[in-house]
């Protein structure tokens, strides 16, 4: 993807979600299939001096919601509403520096039998999961699986 097109993408996730400017919420990579966003500790830090577990949650979250939002997108699906509707976290470590979330959007099997709902019932749920990782660590610190809800 461009740098125009994620600098458009970074000014929309500003505008339209306006915690993700205060998080230092950061789009690194954004493609059909994978959403990778940086985040500073120092705008996420609690009073440990690691990151607050708020701030991982919703990082997560939005590597997950930036995820589905582009796929649909760049599929030229129309919806009306794209919401979270259940989700769980695990924190495995503390988190003592910068950090990145990633999401991959599911394989194709999963994408057609998505569409296949969406275009049926005009509603469809999809399930992603993201991760933070930090620059020296090989093991995730935190692993997030939320259940998405895009309606037409």
């Amino acid at each position: 993807m461009s740098m125009q097109t994620i600098k458009e993408y970074q000014e929309q996730l500003f505008n339209k979600i306006p915690i993700t400017q205060s998080l230092g919420a950061e789009i690194l990579e954004l493609s059909e299939n994978k959403t990778l966003l940086h985040f500073p500790l120092q705008e996420n830090i609690n009073y440990e001096g690691t990151a607050f577990g708020g701030s991982l949650n919703t990082a997560c979250i939005l590597a997950c919601y930036l995820m589905t939002h582009h796929w649909l997108k760049i599929n030229q699906i129309n919806f009306s509403s794209l919401v979270i509707q259940k989700s769980e976290i695990q924190y495995h470590k503390p988190t003592r520096s910068n950090f990145q979330t990633q999401c991959f959007f599911p394989e194709l099997e999963i994408q057609q039998r998505f569409l296949k709902q969406l275009n049926k019932r005009k509603i469809a749920r999809l399930n992603l999961k993201s991760h933070v990782m930090t620059a020296d660590s090989k093991e995730p610190h935190v692993s997030f699986d939320g259940h998405f809800v895009v309606q037409l």
